[in-house]
This record gives structure tokens, C-alpha cells and sequence, in this order.
């Protein structure tokens, strides 16, 4: 079998082998010569093998050991406990903060019954209610007319329709009051202007639009929310002998149907030229 002509020469092999330290006769590899210094140390790692004594590391101090508080439950045997500088003042302290204590609180922070007690009785109380209204003298009708005109002629409408609104400003804590006709038109008034007067002639016509739909009575109110400074519009329609006359009076609350009949006398008493009054 020929030679391939792919190897070298054995000339060039031979060199090859002399070089690499091959002893081409016996395949033993060449003694390695002694080196001129001693080469560095050699950086990579070897698994399992022991680190030198100088990368050790070294252990950490014990930690001291404090005594507990006085009054505090003493810390296990072998635990250990850091000690440090107190800290700063005003620092935050560590963690979320803690629910308020509740005053004249018992142990698991439970309210004293004193303490529940009130904070029910002021839930359940509500917002303060208005200071109650004066109610009306229980006398008769004819009686409290009588009183409230005496001096007056039958002739002066005006005048005892004016003293009408004087006594409900005073009993009913009235802001303003009118009396209107059925167009709106102030007949009289205390503390009002014309245009409160004019609602009622709108309102009246509310009034007859729904009658038939509601039992409504024959002569009829209507209550008018106004904002929270003001109240309410409270209306009581009457008839007289001068025709259908609204009174309108601006209160904190609304009446009772009591107080609106009363009032709903007066006003005829007051228009009623012909009667002993």
C-alpha cells in the first residue's frame, strides 16, 4: 500500500515529533525541562480541593448579651440578643402604627360600658332638632279675632289682614308672610315682596289641575320646599267674602292642619265686614 498524499514527509513528521518533545522511536514523550522561575500561582478554581489557609473566613464576633428589662419576661437560655445604641429621638418607630387606645378602656380594648353607652345614645340621638314652635292660645276663634282687631274698623281690610300677619310672625316664627288674591296680587304683606306673592296664583292652579286625580280639600294648601337658609313656602287658600285669598308664610317647618284651619279663620274673619267681629 502506497503512502497517502495527504501526510507530510517523514522528513517533516520526524521534525514535528522532535519539536513536540515525541520520541518517535519509542512514543515516549521527552523530559521536561526546568523552568527558569517559578511560574504565578494559578488562578482558576478546582473543585474539591481545599482552600488555602489565607481564604478562610473568619468567624464573627459573639454578639453581647444584655439583661432583660426589669418587669420583662426573661429571654430563653442559648437565645441570643443584640445590643445597640438607643435610637435617635423623634425616630418612627418599625412596622404599621397602632389603633388609638379607646379612654376608660378595659383589657382586650373593648370600650367601657359607660363609654358604648354614650357613643349609642349620641348615634341614635340624630342631627339637633329645631327648637319646638309656640303653639296658639286654645281660646276660640271668634276670641282670638276679637283680640287681634279690636281698634280696627270692618272697613280697613287691610289694616286686620296686616295684624293677621303680625300674629302669625310672632306665634309661628314666621320669616315673611302675604295675603294674595287669585291673580298673585299682594293684598298684604309682612317682611315679603311681590314676586313670593305671585307664586301663589300658580300653585293655585296646580291645585285645581290635580283635584280631580286626588282628594284634595275644598279650599286646599301647598307646602314649597325652599333651600336650607329659608325652609319652607307654606300656602293655605281660603275663601271669603272678598273672594279665594292665599296666605303665604315662609317657615322652618311646615304646620300642622290644626294651625292652618285656625289660620284659614282668621283670614275670614278679618275680610268679613258683616260679621260681629
Amino acid at each position: 500500500m502506497g503512502r497517502s498524499p495527504f501526510l507530510p514527509d517523514p522528513e517533516r513528521l520526524q521534525g514535528l515529533w522532535s519539536a513536540s518533545g515525541v520520541d518517535a522511536a519509542g512514543d515516549s514523550p521527552a523530559p521536561a525541562a526546568a523552568p527558569a522561575a517559578a511560574a504565578p500561582a494559578s488562578r482558576r478554581i478546582r473543585f474539591g480541593d481545599a482552600p488555602p489557609p489565607s481564604a478562610a473566613i473568619p468567624a464573627p464576633p459573639p454578639s453581647p448579651t444584655a439583661a432583660p428589662a426589669r418587669g420583662a419576661a426573661p429571654y430563653p437560655p442559648g437565645m441570643p440578643v443584640r445590643t445597640g445604641p438607643p435610637p435617635p429621638s423623634g425616630a418612627r418607630p418599625l412596622g404599621p402604627p397602632l389603633p388609638p387606645r379607646v379612654p376608660g378602656g378595659s383589657p382586650g380594648n373593648v370600650p367601657a360600658p359607660a363609654v358604648a353607652a354614650a357613643a349609642a345614645a349620641a348615634s341614635a340621638a340624630g342631627p339637633p332638632s329645631p327648637p319646638p314652635r309656640p303653639a296658639m292660645p286654645p281660646i276660640p276663634d271668634e276670641a282670638l279675632a276679637a283680640q287681634l282687631f279690636n281698634g280696627a274698623g270692618k272697613a280697613e281690610i287691610d289694616v286686620r289682614l296686616g295684624r293677621v300677619l303680625d300674629y302669625a310672625g310672632r306665634t309661628l316664627q314666621a320669616s315673611s308672610a302675604f295675603v294674595a288674591d287669585s291673580d298673585g296680587l299682594t293684598v298684604a304683606g309682612l317682611r315679603s315682596s311681590d314676586a313670593l306673592a305671585a307664586v301663589a296664583a300658580p300653585l293655585s292652579g296646580v291645585q285645581a289641575t290635580i283635584s280631580p286625580f286626588v282628594p284634595t280639600g275644598p279650599e286646599g294648601g301647598a307646602v314649597v320646599e325652599l333651600d336650607e337658609a329659608q325652609g319652607v313656602l307654606q300656602v293655605v287658600w281660603t275663601a271669603t267674602d272678598a273672594g279665594k285669598l292665599a296666605l303665604g308664610l315662609v317657615l322652618a317647618s311646615p304646620l300642622d292642619r290644626g294651625t292652618t284651619r285656625r289660620l284659614r279663620r282668621l283670614v275670614q274673619l278679618a275680610v268679613d265686614t258683616k260679621g260681629s267681629v
